[in-house]
Order: structure tokens, then sequence, then C-alpha cells
């Protein structure tokens, strides 16, 4: 396989990886891409501690039980997998973006959202209510779009959300 190597990004896109489990991942970059492969599972990956943004965009992740995110990330692309909760998934206190657009997610209760959170994307999930979600404070953008939401009953939303999309529910 061909990797793409810098000081600061490693990208390992479109190169049909399947695991991570024994690829060796430079500690000192910033950006890692490992967008369009056939990564199922993260468990166990150790990643770099001054990772800032991680690209998993298009690969057919289902979960992220025991996935450890490095605390100084910023920026999460899961989108178009297959992941279906987010129950007890632990994300970098840091992180302002998280996309899960195009994923298999039914339900948001319970989920903790870390508190820098800026931009939320769970636009193509089959979302059907907000129930009890505590959405963070700092979040400007709220994409829902394309879900299975019928109301809004028990949503409550950050006074400082500057953008939210709600069509084709």
């Amino acid at each position: 396989p061909s990797y793409h190597f810098n000081d600061r990004i490693f990208n390992m896109s479109g190169i049909e990886l399947t695991s991570l489990q024994d690829i060796e991942i430079p500690q000192n970059i910033e950006e890692l891409i490992l967008s369009d492969n056939q990564i199922t599972n993260l468990s166990g990956i150790i990643f770099p501690p001054n990772l800032k943004k991680l690209d998993l965009f298009n690969n057919n992740i289902t979960d992220l039980d025991g996935v450890i995110f490095p605390p100084n990330l910023k920026d999460l692309n899961l989108d178009n997998n297959n992941i279906t909760n987010l129950n007890g998934v632990i994300f970098s206190d840091n992180l302002e973006i998280l996309n899960l657009y195009g994923n298999q997610i039914v339900n948001l209760s319970g989920i903790r959202f870390p508190l820098n959170l800026k931009i939320l994307n769970l636009d193509e999930n089959l979302i059907n209510n907000l129930n009890n979600v505590i959405f963070p404070n700092n979040l400007e953008g709220l994409f829902l779009e394309h879900n299975d939401i019928v109301n809004l009953y028990g949503a409550t939303f950050p006074q400082n959300l500057k953008e939210l999309k709600l069509s084709s529910n």
C-alpha cells in the first residue's frame, strides 16, 4: 500500500485497509486521513497524542466501543459508516467538529457530547426523536436533515445555536 506522509499529515486513504492493528502510525502527526477504506473497528488503536484531525469518512465502522480518542482532537469525520449508536463513547473535550452524516444512528439519548462542540452533523441517519438529548451550550450548527424525527417534544437547543437544519424528516 502507498502512504502519503509529511511532518503533520499521514494519509492512508483509498488503500483498502480493513484494520489498523498492524499499522504503525507516526506519533508526531496532527492529521490522520483514513477515508475510503474498509475499516470496521477502531478499538485498541492508540492514536497520536497531538492528533487534531481524524478523517474516517466512508469506511465500514459499526461502533466506537472502547475507542480512546486523543485529547487534542478538534475535528472528527465519521461520515458514511455503519455506526448504529454512540452509547458510552467518550469524545475528546476539545472536539469542535463532529461529522456523523450517513450512518445508522437511531437514538441520541444519554450521549455525552463534548462541551466545546461547535458543529454536529447527523444528517441521513435513523434518529427518531430528540427526547432528553443534551446538546452542548457552545453548539453553533446542528444538522439533522433526512432522519425519522416526527416531533421535537423534549428537545432543548442551546442558546448559541446559529444554524438548525431539520428538513426531510
